[in-house]
């Protein structure tokens, strides 16, 4: 998407722009093996009292997948260490944002049990593969 020069063509006329329809099949075509890349890190990650938790990837073993995978680039624009840190942070941030949002909304309290450290889910996760491809 980032070479198309086609601005936000609609060719099919459904209303999307035909990048994110590109994207969201490209996603959808690779599943599995993202699906696969989560679980491994995710194996790999601990919350702050060291358990285990196959459901997020921590800050930690993010910065194992960028490295692992070569993802670091830092003559490039967008790819330094700090611009990677800053796509897993900003995801986090924004998710625990509207995790507030929704207790305060709710009225519901923060259980120890979901208290939220720097982690991304499988959902984040993927926001963040799409941002990384984003700026590749």
């Amino acid at each position: 998407a980032k070479y198309d020069d086609d601005a936000e063509a609609d060719l099919d006329g459904d209303g999307i722009p035909d990048e994110v329809a590109e994207t969201g099949q490209a996603l959808w075509m690779s599943s599995d093996l993202t699906e696969y890349l989560f679980t491994c890190y995710a194996c790999g990650s601990a919350d702050a009292a060291g358990r285990s938790d196959i459901g997020a990837i921590g800050f930690n073993q993010w910065g194992a997948f960028v490295s692992e995978y070569e993802l670091l680039d830092s003559k490039s624009r967008y790819l330094k260490r700090a611009d990677l840190d800053r796509i897993f942070l900003s995801i986090d941030a924004l998710a625990a944002r509207k995790e507030r949002e929704e207790r305060l909304r709710t009225g519901a309290k923060e259980s120890a049990a979901s208290e939220r450290v720097k982690a991304l889910n499988r959902v984040e996760f993927m926001t963040a593969l799409v941002q990384l491809a984003a700026v590749s």
